[in-house]
């Protein structure tokens, strides 16, 4: 079937992509309403060193001296946030919003965390629950070690959002699929009617039928070859006399 063919069809089907249009109307309206809403709260921690780290006699800016060390401390710190037992017992005490800690591809001891959740207020206590525990695992980690003063990682917060923000990925994606679905669905039903029900023709008028519907002198004109009735009873009365005089004009033996 080509395209073109594909177009005559629908165009005799169309009643059939209104009703699929209507139904897809109606289904993204239900999704709008009914697909809830993601929010997202979101924050950043970087690790730092004191500024007396080289030394008490020459401080140095804890931006600018950012060793590898502490990318390392970042991501231990981070992968002990995103095991299974911690997620756990985060939801235990209350904060069940989905979360996630990774260290920042563009390099540098920073951690980016996110909490997502249909309440926005879920998502904020969980984001800074997060927080408040990756701040408690550094100081434990590194108490464990009897890190000395002047050595010891301190971290700040940046970007942490006093709300979280709304996500229109779910709906769009919800959008999406019914669009998509219904669109198809709707060219295979209009398709497979326009194949076994195919649009009717004019039945044919019986030669009875026209003939009453013409009159005679139509139909002799339709069919100038077939010859009259007064043309035969001249023929035959022609055949009759000729061998009538044949007839009489035979000389008796």
């Amino acid at each position: 079937m080509y395209f073109g063919d594909v177009l005559k069809a629908l165009g005799r089907r169309w009643y059939v992509l209104v009703a699929g249009l209507v139904v897809i109307a109606v289904a993204a309206g239900l999704a709008i309403k009914w697909v809830p809403t993601q929010y997202e709260a979101s924050g950043q921690m970087l690790l730092l060193l004191p500024a007396d780290a080289t030394g008490i006699t020459t401080p140095t800016n804890p931006y600018i001296n950012l060793q590898a060390g502490l990318i390392t401390t970042a991501s231990v710190v981070a992968g002990t946030l995103s095991t299974k037992d911690s997620q756990r017992e985060m939801k235990a005490k209350g904060f069940t919003s989905e979360y996630a800690v990774a260290l920042d591809p563009g390099g540098g001891p920073l951690l980016l965390i996110t909490a997502d959740d249909t309440n926005p207020q879920r998502a904020v206590a969980t984001r800074d629950e997060v927080i408040k525990r990756l701040d408690g695992e550094l100081a434990r980690i590194q108490q464990d070690e009897n890190v000395p003063v002047t050595q010891l990682i301190h971290s700040r917060t940046f970007s942490v959002t006093q709300f979280a923000e709304a996500l229109p990925g779910s709906k769009i994606r919800a959008l999406a699929v019914i669009g998509a679905v219904g669109v198809i669905l709707t060219l295979i039903v209009a398709l497979m009617i326009d194949r076994y029900r195919p649009a009717r023709k004019r039945p044919r008028r019986s030669r009875a039928r026209r003939s009453r519907e013409t009159g005679p002198d139509d139909e002799t004109q339709a069919d100038p070859q077939s010859p009259s009735v007064d043309n035969d009873s001249e023929l035959a009365s022609s055949a009759t006399s000729t061998v009538e005089h044949e007839v009489v004009g035979e000389p008796r033996r």
